[in-house]
């Protein structure tokens, strides 16, 4: 019992550890694709 318990929490970790990498993969995207817009917009 004590290890499914231990094996849960180690891959909630990794969840988190992915879906923070995930939103930050996002966010890097859409800031990139903003500075695509503005440059579109200063040509």
């Amino acid at each position: 019992m004590s290890s499914s318990v231990e094996n849960l929490g180690e891959w909630k970790l990794k969840r988190g550890a992915f879906n923070s990498s995930l939103s930050e993969l996002g966010e890097t995207l859409s800031m990139e694709s903003q500075h695509t817009i503005d440059f579109g917009f200063v040509r």
